[in-house]
């Protein structure tokens, strides 16, 4: 499996080529990247939403990354609109805990 790149290293990749899942994998880890790297290294691992939003994070990113750089049309409507439910999830809990 390959490990999670940071939003800095996506960032690199992106000025070289500008393909979908290059671009969603950097728009993903720029937006989620801060919050997945605190809730991921706090001791005792979390055990409530923060883990669902970890696992998630890990997920997207998994799923993105292991497909094609321009996947079929059709497909990357369908994870675009996966992706955007994810966020919505995503947000929820960020506000949640940022309004504790």
């Amino acid at each position: 499996m390959k490990s999670i790149k940071k939003a800095n290293e996506l960032l690199k990749d992106i000025t070289h080529s500008s393909n979908w899942r290059d671009l969603t994998l950097w728009s993903w880890a720029d937006s989620y990247e801060e919050h997945y790297m605190k809730w991921t290294n706090i001791c005792p691992p979390v055990a409530d939403d923060r883990r669902v939003f970890i696992n998630t994070y890990k997920q997207v990113y998994q799923a993105v990354n292991s497909m094609r750089k321009e996947p079929e049309t059709w497909v990357r409507v369908a994870i675009d609109d996966k992706i955007n439910e994810e966020r919505k999830i995503m947000d929820r809990i960020i506000s949640y805990f940022k309004n504790r």
